[in-house]
């Protein structure tokens, strides 16, 4: 008898920043959208080409608490998303209105901003004063199913897939 394990293969976390250049660009992509809004309601709201420090993730040590799908036609898969949400002047995500930029799953983009919201940060500022940031976090995770005999350790596939 076979058995089928679900084995992630890897789990890669990275932040993104503001693309921007200097001049008019640069105050281009400073100013608040119309997507932006939904993160005025809590006060003032920045995007971090408009702060003098951005913020600055310190404890990431929360993972999205995701199970991917161990189906008999599930062989292996990579899941994505790339959420967008404020932290406040203390450092802490403001979930509630987080936005889901881009995600191929939405399972997967619940779990990221599950683990977002257990996230810290230092607060940027701006001219020395703390002051809440939009900032975005991008999320992957390689998943691959292994068959091992009955009572047999799984082991790691060669390669992990290719995302």
């Amino acid at each position: 008898m076979t058995l089928r394990f679900p084995l992630l293969a890897s789990i890669a976390i990275l932040t993104a920043a503001c693309a921007s250049a200097g001049g008019t660009s640069r105050a281009t992509s400073c100013t608040l959208t119309a997507t932006d809004s939904v993160h005025l309601k809590g006060g003032p709201v920045y995007r971090d080409c408009a702060v003098s420090q951005r913020v600055q993730l310190v404890d990431r040590s929360a993972r999205p608490d995701f199970k991917p799908d161990v189906s008999l036609s599930f062989r292996d898969a990579c899941y994505s998303a790339e959420i967008e949400f404020v932290v406040d002047e203390t450092g802490t995500p403001e979930v509630e209105d987080a936005r889901v930029v881009h995600s191929n799953n939405p399972a997967f983009a619940t779990a990221a901003i599950e683990a977002v919201s257990r996230w810290r940060y230092r607060p940027a500022l701006l001219n020395g004063v703390p002051v809440r940031q939009i900032t975005r976090e991008k999320f992957g995770l390689a998943a691959v199913v292994v068959t091992a005999p009955a009572g047999q350790t799984p082991r790691p596939p060669v390669r992990a897939p290719v995302c």
